[in-house]
């Protein structure tokens, strides 16, 4: 491995050292892994909101059948407090309802109207969401 030179006193250090062992000038922290330390950070967050402080319940095309709303087999319906209902799919969390959805942006989630499944019967309409969304805003309620 290349020994780099100090910033501030040209003495040579191990690109590994956080500080000269001579001057003790730290080195300067580079932006990517500040970023990958920011990344990881959120995802511990994320995973504690959904799996720990709102666990969700897995729902499933079978047990509504035609009813089913989406174009996705399953998912994970959770609610985040005070009425956010959110369904997540391979590590993606949609905005369920219009509470949810005023948020989507800023906390990252995916608009549901990329798996909103088009109603064969009517023409134009999609499949009514309102059983997930009901069954989602009892999970706040507990």
């Amino acid at each position: 491995m290349a020994l780099a030179a100090s910033k501030e006193c040209m003495h040579q250090i191990s690109p590994s050292a956080n500080a000269c062992p001579e001057c003790g000038t730290k080195k300067k922290t580079s932006r990517t892994s500040k970023l990958v330390g920011l990344a990881a950070t959120a995802g511990v967050i994320y995973w504690f909101t959904f799996h720990v402080l709102f666990p969700g319940i897995s729902v499933t095309r079978s047990e509504y059948g035609e009813k089913w709303p989406l174009t996705i087999s399953e998912g994970t319906l959770s609610c985040v407090s005070p009425s956010s209902v959110l369904l997540e799919f391979q590590g993606v969390t949609y905005a369920m309802n219009d509470s949810a959805g005023s948020h989507a942006k800023q906390s990252g989630w995916t608009d549901v109207n990329r798996i909103w499944r088009n109603d064969p019967e009517n023409k134009g309409s999609k499949v009514a969401m309102t059983p997930l969304i009901e069954r989602g805003l009892a999970l706040c309620a507990k």
